[in-house]
């Protein structure tokens, strides 16, 4: 028994995995929220979750209004030049995402969570530290 798969099966099945993969890093997220409430004292632990959420949000906006662009869309030589706020009508502005035929949306999310736990490392560094 040989098994195929026609050419709308590859793309779906690869944004599922890059949708999965992105899903468990997100989860990373709530394990850096409970390792800084473990840090602070009782009564801080109350503001730490606005904070995590807030730094979630202003990632995410940030994120998709330059970051994924400047990272990944158009080809100059050193930061992207096209793509801005996630301007996915065309795959082709993001070439460094060719190797790949999962949907640019798919990618962007999976880029975008390690943006934002990259973020909640530092951010909560210094949260533990006042």
């Amino acid at each position: 028994m040989e098994l195929t798969l026609d050419g709308d099966a590859i793309p779906a099945i690869e944004t599922i995995w890059v949708m999965v993969a992105a899903v468990l890093v997100m989860f990373m997220q709530v394990g850096f929220l409970f390792l800084e409430i473990g840090f602070s004292r009782m009564k801080n632990a109350g503001t730490i979750v606005p904070k995590v959420l807030a730094n979630f949000s202003i990632a995410a906006l940030c994120y998709w209004a330059v970051g994924f662009a400047l990272a990944f869309g158009g080809s100059g030589w050193f930061a992207g030049t096209e793509g801005t706020f996630l301007g996915t009508s065309n795959g082709d502005l993001f070439p460094a995402m060719a190797f790949s035929a999962a949907a640019v949306p798919a990618k962007f999310f999976f880029q975008f969570v390690f943006c934002a736990v990259s973020l909640a490392i530092v951010w909560g560094t210094t949260f533990v530290l006042i």
